[in-house]
């Protein structure tokens, strides 16, 4: 963790998040939290910290990792607050949402759909029974 005039240092999380959980997400199926993107987030905090002193000097040029680094580190700190999340849920989400209603009417069109989309997914009996449960949560 940056904070101005004191050294770099990892964070609690417990102990200085504003918001539980923000970054985490039951586990489809399982419900169990996935933390996976504290995870990473905390990864590219550890290495931007350590590079936060030395970029401060004037005549430290960052390499291009740094600098993709520094980069990725800037950008997702304006998408992961409270209210970057509320504005995607309010219009991403919805989005998002309708076309994979429309793409579940048709379970081999919503196969073709989940394949593109999502990847990870590789059995067929589990992506039609994605697409019913789609259409039944909705």
């Amino acid at each position: 963790m940056y904070e101005k005039g004191r050294p770099v240092r990892r964070a609690n999380i417990s102990k200085e998040a504003h918001q539980r959980d923000l970054y985490s997400f039951p586990e489809y199926g399982t419900g169990e939290r996935n933390d996976s993107s504290e995870r990473v987030l905390s990864q590219l905090e550890t290495l931007v910290g350590a590079l936060l002193p030395r970029v401060r000097e004037i005549t430290y040029i960052p390499t291009e990792e740094e600098r993709s680094q520094l980069c990725w580190f800037v950008s997702l700190l304006f998408m992961r607050v409270p209210d970057a999340f509320r504005a995607n849920r309010e219009s991403v989400v919805p989005a998002v949402a309708q076309l994979f209603l429309k793409a579940a009417q048709d379970v081999d069109t919503f196969k073709v759909f989940y394949k593109e989309h999502c990847p990870a997914a590789d059995t067929p009996g589990e992506i039609e029974d994605i697409a019913k449960t789609y259409l039944e949560d909705v």
